[in-house]
C-alpha cells in the first residue's frame, strides 16, 4: 500500500510518482491493515523518516442524507413559501 505523508490518499497498487511524497507498507503487515482500518482518520507516527505507526483520530460519523420524506417536505415548504409570497 502507498500512502501519501500528507494523509491525501491511499493506493493499494504500484503507482508512479515521487517516493519522498509516500510511505510504502506491506498491506497484510499489522501497520497496513491498521491504516486500512483508520484511513483517513489518523495521524501518522514516523522515526527518522520512516513510518512506523499510526494514531487513530476520533471522528463524528456524517450526518446521514436525508430521507425521501425529509427531502418532500422541504420541496413542499419552498414551493408553499413560492405560491403565498411569489
Amino acid at each position: 500500500m502507498i500512502i501519501y505523508k500528507d494523509k491525501s490518499a491511499l493506493y493499494f497498487s504500484v503507482m508512479e510518482g515521487n517516493e519522498e511524497e509516500v510511505y510504502i507498507v506491506e498491506d497484510s503487515s499489522a501497520l497496513g491493515k491498521k491504516i486500512q482500518a483508520n484511513f483517513p482518520y489518523l495521524e501518522l507516527v514516523t522515526e527518522n523518516g520512516v513510518l512506523t505507526d499510526v494514531t487513530p483520530i476520533p471522528h463524528t460519523p456524517p450526518d446521514p442524507p436525508p430521507t425521501t420524506e425529509e427531502r418532500l417536505s422541504a420541496v413542499e415548504a419552498a414551493l408553499l413559501e413560492v405560491i403565498l409570497n411569489g
